[in-house]
């Protein structure tokens, strides 16, 4: 008689699913608290659970945002986007994925970004930045509408809260 050992592998959660909601993945590693700045969920009353610093094949680390009860507008989808390219939507009803999608980065971003250019009109005039975006090679460029200066988004250390 012949004995065969049989491994089960599992698959543990390293954060608690949600019965509704959303969840944000493939947030770059230490990117997911400016997000939810970006977002303005902080003090809205949702129940928020972050994963930072997750392990991930995609990444060699990722965070992961879930949002119960909440579900994103096309100008939100486009702040991740700024942020995480390479970040994938599921849409939540329970407990089950119902939609799952992945970012696109929009031609265009408003009231998000501020302008790194100390001569440019948004600086001093407080006009709303406005930039045009476009990936770069594994970048993405931003370009002011007012000055014209172009910048790559891990250049942009101010946002707009």
């Amino acid at each position: 008689m012949e004995v065969i050992d049989r491994i089960e592998t599992k698959k543990i959660l390293s954060v608690a699913a949600i019965d509704e909601g959303t969840v944000i993945d493939h947030i770059p590693a230490g990117k997911s608290i400016l997000l939810l700045r970006l977002l303005k969920l902080e003090n809205k009353g949702y129940q928020i659970t972050l994963g930072l610093n997750l392990p991930s094949s995609r990444l060699k680390a990722k965070d992961l945002i879930k949002i119960k009860d909440w579900e994103m507008s096309p100008i939100e989808a486009a702040k991740i986007a700024i942020i995480s390219p390479v970040a994938t939507i599921n849409i939540i009803h329970d407990y089950k994925v119902f939609h799952k999608f992945a970012v696109t980065l929009p031609a265009t971003i408003e009231h998000t970004v501020s302008c790194p250019n100390p001569c440019c009109i948004t600086s001093y005039e407080h006009s709303p930045c406005y930039f045009y975006v476009k990936p770069h090679k594994k970048e993405i460029l931003l370009t002011c509408k007012y000055c014209e200066q172009s910048f790559y988004q891990s250049d942009i250390k101010n946002y707009t809260f």
